[in-house]
């Protein structure tokens, strides 16, 4: 049985390879990881602006990152709920 992608597997661009994209997610600020996008609590905390909660400061470092990865040229491919159309992965600036 096949393993369900995961969310960085759901960005792709031409001639990408796993190895690139892992390299262009780190360059955007993502762990070092092929299976999971995180930022981690001590990178939360040290980009956590005045009065911004851990899950604001998550979801903003989150739009930076899919900003930075669309820059890079890679297009999200996955679904994009009611929720994630915010984001700029499904087209919010």
């Amino acid at each position: 049985m096949a393993h369900p992608k995961s969310y960085i597997e759901y960005w792709e661009r031409p001639a990408m390879t796993p190895e690139g994209r892992r390299q262009g997610s780190v360059r955007c600020g993502a762990a070092d990881t092929d299976y999971i996008l995180g930022f981690g609590q001590n990178k939360i905390k040290a980009a956590q602006r005045p009065g911004e909660t851990d899950d604001e400061t998550d979801t903003r470092l989150l739009h930076e990152w899919q900003r930075c990865m669309i820059k890079q040229g890679y297009r999200y491919t996955g679904k994009c709920s009611e929720i994630s159309r915010a984001s700029p992965a499904c087209g919010a600036p």
